[in-house]
């Protein structure tokens, strides 16, 4: 169900929006996991597990509700971890053919089938963090001069215009034809066709960020001045697609009684359409036990 919503949402056409999680449901969240900052977070694809990483220590937690997994101890002296999902994507700097690499000096494509390597561009030599992500069959962005998002092939040639970007940037993920950035001010959604910079949204300080594709949610750490940057649940934030219960209301309350009605009908055809479906998924599986069980009653008799 909720990959069929996320395969329907076209970020040009949805706003995204800071999720505000209800006081009462932060009781769990206000226990520091220890004193140092996070440095790195993780999410499933499906977006039932948010890994928190802090001074080798790894903390498991409800990527929905973001309370702790008390049924899952806190891992100790941990060096890397990877969170797999059986479905999960090929890795972002990894096309069927080739394998982008950031060295000191450049950036570097092998041809996993003939070993070969390409020199795709030098690195920026400014005081920026580099970065790869796949995009195409065989198509990387990577970071450039003067923050621009440099789409280059495995040949090292560029057949599209550079994004744009914010400086000092924290963390890049591709979605379809979608470029999000994470810097310490912004949150930006870019068209990497149309070259157009679609939404902006203003951050409080991220440092560390993870993306879950399937459900379309972003989390992140952020501080301001009321808070500190320790590996507390409290600094992890969420960011997606704006619910539709928040859209009718402010419907609502600007008087647009009628374009509220429609938000409101468009998500009750969605939950029937995905009920329906659901039915179906059984009446098929109940058909096949049935039948598994005619033929299992013919062998025993």
């Amino acid at each position: 169900m909720m990959n069929d919503y996320v395969n329907k949402i076209e970020p040009e056409n949805t706003k995204y929006s800071l999720f505000q999680l209800h006081p009462s449901s932060c009781t769990a969240m206000e226990t520091e996991v220890e004193t140092k900052p996070i440095s790195r977070l993780e999410t499933s694809s499906k977006k039932t597990t948010l890994s928190i990483f802090s001074d080798e220590n790894l903390t498991l937690c409800n990527a929905e509700k973001l309370e702790i997994m008390n049924f899952i101890p806190s891992f100790k002296g941990v060096s890397s971890f990877h969170l797999c999902s059986f479905d999960d994507e090929k890795e972002k700097c990894i096309s069927p053919q080739f394998l982008c690499v950031a060295s000191d000096s450049s950036y570097i494509s092998i041809n996993l089938r003939t070993n070969s390597t390409t020199e795709l561009l030098r690195s920026v030599k400014e005081p920026v963090r580099n970065y790869i992500v796949y995009f195409t069959q065989n198509e990387f962005i990577v970071s450039g001069p003067g923050s621009l998002g440099i789409i280059v092939d495995a040949n090292g040639v560029s057949h599209r215009a550079p994004l744009q970007l914010s400086p000092n940037i924290v963390e890049v993920f591709v979605w379809r034809n979608y470029f999000f950035t994470i810097t310490d001010e912004f949150f930006t959604i870019h068209n990497i066709l149309t070259q157009s910079q679609i939404q902006t949204i203003n951050l409080q300080k991220p440092s560390v960020a993870c993306f879950s594709a399937d459900a379309h949610l972003l989390y992140f750490t952020g501080t301001s001045d009321c808070n500190t940057d320790t590996t507390s649940i409290r600094n992890i934030q969420v960011l997606g697609p704006e619910r539709w219960d928040l859209i009718a209301r402010r419907f609502i309350l600007t008087g647009c009684l009628k374009q509220a009605f429609l938000v409101q009908q468009q998500e009750r055809n969605r939950l029937t359409q995905a009920m329906q479906l659901q039915v179906e998924k059984f009446k098929h599986e109940q058909q096949l036990f049935d039948k598994v069980n005619l033929q299992l009653d013919s062998v025993l008799l």
